[in-house]
């Protein structure tokens, strides 16, 4: 059991690691900026936007960086396809216009209203006003470290701390009913191996032993079973939910759609 929690927090040290050099990078990609280092900028944008760590709020972040370096360079492609791949991953976001040069707001408005018409071809404004808000959360980007570990020792209690209620509680059920079955065979292995050991010359140590192993079998795939589901726990804080409110005037009625991935 020790050996489990040395390797959990291990994972959650590396996870603080990693964001706190991400942050170093963005860091430096500022600089890069400031220092008119462009073609840098955009290398090593595209570079960070792959790591699993970025959060939405520095990924946005960098696509500007990008965005602002490739229109120095007069690379009007580059601009584009920066702008078509922020528009796929946040297709509502708007460049602000207080720190943005109006050029670039206004060639990335151009852009936008193409996308939107390739991305809903179905959708006129004669016939139908349609919008939509997508919402992507990480739980795992805006929580603790500590409650991320009582995810991980306890699944289930980190959905329960940031929220989700429902998928707490069945979580925390399937714990419960790991723990019980690991700790039953903890208890009868160790109960086992002991009547092996201490058999006197009459016994079946055949049959103890069988007992015994039996035991140890079940005991492993509690543990193994609890590892695995302590992990999904993690994956499962990766969920994202979509949410798609949609006006249609022919029809005089909104609808809400939504799509939430178990």
């Amino acid at each position: 059991m020790i050996r489990y929690i040395f390797l959990y927090s291990l994972l959650i040290w590396t996870a603080a690691g990693f964001s706190q050099n991400l942050q170093k990078e963005l860091r430096s990609l500022d600089q890069d900026f400031k220092s008119f280092k462009y073609e840098q900028v955009l290398q090593k944008g595209a570079f960070l936007l792959g790591d699993a760590y970025v959060t939405t709020e520095d990924s946005l972040a960098i696509y500007q960086y990008m965005l602002s370096s490739a229109y120095a360079l007069n690379d009007s492609l580059r601009a584009r396809q920066i702008i078509l791949d922020l528009l796929d991953h946040h297709p509502d976001f708007a460049l602000n216009t207080k720190n943005t040069s109006p050029k670039i707001v206004e060639f990335f408005n151009l852009i936008k209203k193409e996308h939107r018409q390739n991305f809903y071809p179905s959708q006129t404004p004669a016939d139908t006003l349609f919008f939509s808000k997508h919402v992507k959360e990480n739980l795992l980007s805006r929580i603790s470290a500590p409650v991320m570990l009582s995810g991980v020792l306890f699944p289930g209690t980190a959905h329960l701390l940031s929220g989700q209620r429902q998928k707490g509680y069945l979580f925390s059920a399937g714990t419960v009913g790991l723990l019980s079955g690991l700790s039953y065979y903890i208890y009868q292995t160790d109960k086992k191996r002991k009547a092996y050991m201490n058999a006197g010359p009459k016994a079946s140590f055949n049959s103890l032993y069988k007992a015994y192993n039996t035991s140890y079998q079940m005991r492993t795939v509690f543990a193994l079973a609890y590892g695995l589901w302590s992990l999904y726990g993690l994956y499962d804080l990766h969920s994202t939910f979509v949410i798609t409110p949609a006006f249609q005037p022919q029809n005089e009625e909104i609808s809400l759609l939504m799509r939430y991935n178990w």
